[in-house]
């Protein structure tokens, strides 16, 4: 698009200079603010429906704009005519995020078919002046000088919040409705065709990463040699194996450990999807408790493993001495003839793959679905000689590095894509 011939200036600092014949208007002045949910708690949420939940736009849609149009996630309405829905056309905005980064994005709801609730961190604007069409608002809200401008005036330590006094009284220029119609045209051509590009690297990544975990399976559970003579394995999970393997209980390999630390100092090891991590208790962030001599003691080479949740959970091998959740649980490889990174790889898939989904119990709805000790020490495993472990976690290892290699170039694909997006916004 091409520049203006004539400028002036917004008389807004942050804003600086527009072209001439535009006008500049607070946000207030167009239209009302609006709540998101109000009294729900964790347990109200779902992300499959079910009886007494009703539909809300979640966090992460509005975060990924900038068009929400379907969502599949749930909530329980206590109190329904006090909770507003969701219209086509509104505006949403995060009020409250972890990073400055997210903190005012804001996206427009264009669903046509349902009238869902918001998000209880979220906020909504509905336009009610002809002025101002909404499709145009919703991009130049998105602009790096608004994005800036929410973030200098936002506040907060452990979670940033963004009071809506600033993006009610944020200054817009306004130009004509057919321009404001021409610009969001443009936009919604330009920007749909990245978001088709970054929807196909993103579908491209998903593939990767399923054919990294069905390379993993079949590697531990068959062997690398696909002319080996196979027998039953006599476990549904595992399926046929080589027919010189064998199967064993984790009873019999691993050695399940608990020792309280009894005293505050060592360091905090968290489990995350990425590995075993120390935690930082000095920021303030995430969830800390109140005394940490009831921890666990975790060693250098222990395994440890989230299995009080095998939906989010995960489980590595330790490369710190530390102490963890007394909830979680921490073992040893106890048998010589398994190698360490042929039984995490083992456990991994196990998270990855659902395997142990099956032998769990709980509540999986509520992100409580845990292995109990017994499903654990009863749980099968294939169990082929040592050094055909070696080849495999050899094998596994180059193959997951060139798929690792791929998923990064597809991931700075997409971030220089959004990045072309903010530019062409």
């Amino acid at each position: 698009m091409e520049a203006y011939a004539e400028y002036k200036d917004s008389g807004v600092d942050w804003l600086g200079q527009v072209p001439a014949d535009w006008s500049i208007n607070k946000l207030k002045h167009f239209g009302k603010m609006f709540a998101g949910l109000a009294g729900k708690s964790g347990n109200d949420f779902s992300k499959e429906a079910e009886v007494g939940h009703s539909k809300f736009v979640p966090y992460t849609s509005i975060a990924n704009g900038p068009v929400v149009r379907d969502d599949r996630q749930y909530v329980r309405i206590h109190d329904f005519e006090k909770q507003n829905r969701v219209i086509t056309n509104d505006l949403l905005f995060l009020m409250s995020s972890e990073t400055l980064e997210d903190i005012g994005k804001n996206s427009i709801f264009l669903s046509q078919a349902d009238t869902p609730y918001l998000n209880s961190f979220c906020k909504g604007f509905r336009i009610h002046d002809e002025k101002l069409a909404p499709p145009f608002a919703n991009y130049l809200l998105q602009s790096d000088i608004y994005r800036n401008y929410f973030a200098q005036v936002a506040r907060g330590f452990t979670r940033i919040n963004l009071k809506q006094e600033f993006i009610l009284n944020a200054d817009l220029p306004v130009p004509s409705m057919l321009t404001q119609n021409a610009i969001a045209d443009f936009l919604d051509d330009k920007v749909g065709k990245v978001e088709e590009l970054v929807a196909i690297k993103q579908a491209q990544i998903a593939l990767l990463k399923e054919r990294k975990q069905i390379l993993i399976q079949e590697a531990v559970t068959k062997g690398l040699n696909p002319n080996a003579p196979m027998k039953d394995s006599g476990i549904d999970w595992i399926g046929q194996i080589p027919a010189h393997w064998d199967v064993k209980r984790l009873k019999y390999v691993c050695r399940i450990v608990k020792r309280i630390i009894g005293h505050e100092g060592p360091d905090i090891l968290s489990i995350t999807q990425k590995g075993i991590k120390i935690k930082d208790i000095t920021s303030g962030e995430g969830q800390l408790a109140a005394n940490y001599s009831n921890y666990q003691i975790v060693e250098s080479g222990d395994f440890a493993m989230n299995h009080m949740d095998l939906i989010t959970g995960y489980v590595d091998i330790s490369k710190f001495d530390g102490v963890t959740s007394p909830d979680y649980r921490v073992f040893k490889n106890a048998s010589p003839l398994l190698d360490d990174k042929f039984l995490l790889l083992l456990f991994q898939m196990g998270y990855k793959m659902r395997t142990f989904f099956k032998y769990g119990q709980g509540v999986h709805t509520q992100g409580r679905w845990r292995f109990p000790a017994d499903s654990f020490n009863n749980f099968f495993i294939p169990f082929p000689s040592l050094s055909e472990q070696k080849a495999i976690i050899e094998t596994v290892v180059s193959v997951s590095e060139d798929i690792e290699d791929a998923i990064i170039l597809k991931e700075n694909q997409i971030t220089k894509l959004n990045e072309y997006k903010v530019t062409l916004i």
